[in-house]
């Protein structure tokens, strides 16, 4: 490719620096062409001199101060380009001063020749390359040293595409995040906003088996004969509840006298 490259040069060169030769114009061709242009549309405008070395050009888009000894104008477009806006265009026609006379030197025909004065030299192909023998010393290839550690051999993550909300595509690089609580890519458990899915064993199991595990929340309390274990509420049976205080530590009674 390079020598592709090489060789497009060495050609447009030429022929650039042979048709330069020939060209008389002050200022390259480009150059020409948005004079012409400018000349044309400064048709538009009025200039209006104020005795020195200003002017105030009025058009379709309101009015413009022109300075022909600093060369600028309000447009601020003499400054950026260095070639004559339409509004200095019409002063310089204005008062009969060609339109070349105020363009900056770099973009004369003098320069432009400049540019192709040197050429590009042929060189042979590979094939006629000095050979090693022929310099007097052999070149041998570089010194490869291994790296330290075991080498690399799992698989690279690919590129892949991920699809945002807003319908906007973006490569993914490296490892896809999988959520563990509703198993979609993208986040992770922490910022999960979906349902959780449910399991195969969830999805198996029988509907009574079910049932069975699920205490009824209607059925009556354990009580102490079902328990083993010794009740501290007071007997709701005997004397009458007021002549019997309320136990001090589960499994003791203390009685009125």
């Amino acid at each position: 490719m390079l020598e592709e490259l090489r060789t497009q040069q060495l050609e447009r060169i030429q022929i650039r620096g042979q048709w330069m030769k020939s060209y008389n114009f002050p200022v390259p061709p480009v150059i020409k062409e948005i004079l012409d242009k400018t000349a044309g549309e400064s048709t538009s405008w009025r200039p209006l001199w104020n005795g020195e070395n200003e002017y105030q050009v009025t058009g379709p888009l309101g009015h413009f101060v022109v300075n022909m000894r600093t060369r600028r104008c309000t447009c601020r477009l003499w400054q950026i380009s260095g070639i004559s806006c339409v509004h200095a265009t019409s002063c310089i026609l204005k008062i009969r001063h060609p339109l070349t006379d105020y363009v900056p030197p770099y973009y004369s025909r003098i320069s432009m020749s400049a540019l192709y004065e040197h050429v590009l030299y042929p060189i042979n192909g590979m094939e006629n390359w000095p050979r090693n023998s022929d310099v007097g010393f052999e070149l041998d290839p570089p010194n490869t040293k291994t790296q330290c550690g075991r080498p690399r051999k799992i698989r690279r993550e690919e590129t892949q595409v991920r699809f945002h909300e807003n319908r906007v595509e973006s490569l993914q690089r490296g490892p896809i995040i999988t959520c563990s609580r509703c198993g979609q890519s993208g986040h992770n458990k922490r910022t999960c906003q979906n349902d959780p899915r449910v399991s195969t064993s969830q999805r198996s199991a029988p509907s009574g088996a079910q049932g069975s595990q699920v205490p009824n929340a209607q059925s009556d309390p354990p009580t102490q004969e079902t328990t083993g274990a010794p009740s501290c509420q007071p007997p709701t049976t005997g004397p009458s509840s007021r002549n019997v205080r309320k136990a001090q530590r589960c499994g003791r009674r203390k009685t009125a006298d």
